[in-house]
């Protein structure tokens, strides 16, 4: 017994799919007239970010995407917001890429230049705000560095 018994479906033994219509075409619309203009000028603060991190300038475009996350928080546009942080994770990967590929140095004399690119382990006598502190000046120079702290937390075990 045929399992399709309904004639418009079935033809010559070969089953024919019901006709569909094409949905109706309509011509784009521009609605730049309803975003908000703190959205619109942040929107070009990310393109900048995303030119800047196509262009390897990682430094430079983690500062813009933290420019614009701050924008996007103080207008709590949580959408934007979210959007934001995806580059600005890549930003920060890269920087941290490019720091231990360029190097894992093991203490920094007090006072000593941040390198171009690096990463440094602060141990005592520094303190953890020692490495936050060098960290954050290397990349307000716009440098691709790391500071990490190490506590030892056993003879052979070591927290960073």
């Amino acid at each position: 017994m045929p399992i399709f018994t309904e004639p418009s479906l079935k033809t010559n033994n070969h089953i024919k799919a019901p006709e569909r219509t094409p949905p109706l075409l309509r011509a784009p619309q521009d609605h730049s007239d309803r975003i908000p203009p703190m959205t619109a000028a942040i929107d070009a603060q990310m393109e900048t970010a995303s030119q800047q991190l196509a262009d390897l300038d990682y430094a430079a475009s983690e500062a813009t995407c933290l420019d614009a996350l701050a924008a996007a928080r103080a207008a709590e546009d949580w959408n934007l917001y979210a959007r934001i942080v995806l580059p600005l994770q890549e930003c920060r990967r890269q920087r941290r890429v490019h720091a231990a590929d360029a190097g894992i140095q093991v203490g920094l004399a007090k006072g000593a230049d941040v390198p171009e690119t690096g990463c440094v382990v602060f141990t005592a006598p520094h303190e953890p705000a020692d490495a936050h502190a060098w960290e954050t000046a290397g990349r307000d120079a716009g440098r691709l560095v790391q500071g990490l702290y190490a506590q030892a937390a056993h003879r052979k075990t070591w927290r960073i």
